[in-house]
């Protein structure tokens, strides 16, 4: 990693945040075949709905050119659960749509991403 004291901030900010997040590192493989080994931090976010807490599952694969690059993200269902068709912010493979991650720079930050993603589907769960 470029920025590998970015990112173990980045990181700590947001596993002491959000505590069910765990890091690991995994294979990522892109659309065009390409395959990575990266840090990934896993786990689920809250989302509220109607006022009843759920917890949303998560991977964040963190790029070696982080944070000048942002995170790929995927809702990652469990077995009996499914992601909404046709949802505004998560295709069918689970890939996050978001403004935050499109308009991404290198001030933004994973924990500002998972608060963000915690809104989102807290108005239009996944």
């Amino acid at each position: 990693y470029k920025a590998k004291d970015r990112v173990l901030a980045d990181c700590e900010e947001l596993i002491t945040a959000v505590r069910s997040l765990t890091p690991k590192v995994g294979n990522l493989v892109l659309n065009n075949g390409d395959q990575h080994t990266l840090l990934n931090l896993q786990g689920t976010i809250p989302m509220y709905v109607n006022q009843t807490k759920y917890n949303c599952p998560l991977v964040i694969w963190i790029h070696v050119n982080y944070p000048a690059v942002p995170p790929t993200t995927y809702v990652s269902p469990t077995r009996d659960m499914q992601i909404k068709p046709r949802h505004t912010n998560v295709d069918a493979a689970g890939f996050v749509y978001l403004q935050y991650l499109t308009q991404w720079n290198p001030t933004c930050s994973l924990k500002a991403l998972c608060d963000t993603l915690s809104n989102v589907f807290s108005k239009d769960p996944p």
